[in-house]
């Protein structure tokens, strides 16, 4: 949590916010790329045994405990809060949050947005398997997925971010991923589609993701317009618990689903409406998701009202200094 909200108090500008996220996805996708690669060397090279697998992650969360050290160390928190504000309770500090109307907003996007893809990818593997004859089709997703992703936050966010504004950015990343299942819908045999489909599926998971966390510290100051008191901490514990139900009822969402359709599991061939019941989960039940999450943002002002906000926050403190 606090390397989530740190964000929120090394700068108030919203440009650098968006580039420090993408730095921070951009590293954790070439982070976790590589412990795939050496986790299985490393194993084998002490034995491959139980132990082995004990030293590995003694190693890899020793490494990782020495990279947070100099995070938190070289990293500066230049926004501070009003010293003068007293602690507040929980239960005045949650009546703020949700009294946050654009942070309230965001979180409903975050949560449909991972709702959508854990629903999307968990079914994946069964439209492949039975739409497709290959499972292993699922591996190729995963390649054209992490590669279209990045070229987003690589290459065209931080270019973008100077002429469109975030919330834009994150409607038109619905509707790339709608487009995608729309592909799939249309087509669900064509290999084609699939290619395609993967492809805009990655590329609208780039912009979503990069801008839902990028947006997230901007409603911290809109609370301290409004109420006076900045809640980083609840702020981002909300956004992120919203996406951990999220992940949980993605799965759900799939297994009711095809348990209604009379989904049999490891079966060769599945009857017609455990076979329709895997290509809408993975097309119509994300689209749907996905318009809700567009229905949310579709009042959201903040970008353009941010400036004005933060020259209100800084007339305020100007006014208690003197």
């Amino acid at each position: 949590m606090p390397y989530g909200a740190m964000s929120a108090s090394m700068t108030q500008d919203q440009k650098q916010r968006t580039i420090l996220v993408l730095f921070r996805m951009v590293l954790a996708a070439a982070g976790q790329a590589l412990i795939v690669n050496i986790t299985m060397p490393l194993v084998n090279f002490f034995g491959a045994d139980a132990k082995a697998w004990t030293y590995t992650f003694l190693i890899v969360g020793f490494a990782g405990s020495i990279i947070f050290f100099f995070t938190f160390l070289f990293c500066h928190e230049r926004v501070q809060a009003k010293e003068t504000i007293k602690n507040d309770g929980v239960a005045d500090s949650l009546k703020c949050l949700f009294s946050n109307k654009y942070w309230l907003m965001l979180t409903i996007a975050f949560f449909c947005v991972y709702t959508a893809d854990v629903t999307f990818n968990t079914v994946n593997i069964y439209y492949c398997k039975y739409y497709l004859s290959d499972d292993g089709l699922v591996g190729i997703f995963g390649t054209i997925f992490n590669i279209s992703r990045l070229v987003v936050m690589i290459a065209i966010i931080p270019i973008l971010v100077r002429y469109i504004c975030k919330r834009n950015m994150l409607l038109f990343a619905c509707v790339l991923l709608i487009i995608s299942v729309s592909f799939r819908l249309a087509m669900p045999y064509s290999m084609n589609a699939f290619y395609a489909g993967s492809l805009f599926w990655g590329l609208g998971q780039g912009f979503a993701m990069a801008n839902l966390y990028a947006m997230i510290p901007d409603t911290v100051e809109y609370g301290e317009y409004k109420d006076g008191v900045r809640h980083e901490g609840y702020i981002y514990a909300g956004a992120s618990f919203s996406s951990k139900v999220a992940g949980g009822f993605g799965p759900v969402i799939m297994g009711f689903i095809l348990s209604l359709a009379g989904y049999i599991p490891n079966a060769q061939i599945q009857q017609e409406n455990a076979s329709q019941a895997i290509l809408l989960t993975s097309t119509l039940v994300p689209m749907i998701i996905l318009l809700v999450a567009i229905i949310a943002m579709s009042k959201y002002r903040l970008d353009k009202e941010y400036p004005q906000i933060l020259e209100e926050i800084k007339l305020r403190k100007q006014k208690e200094f003197f």
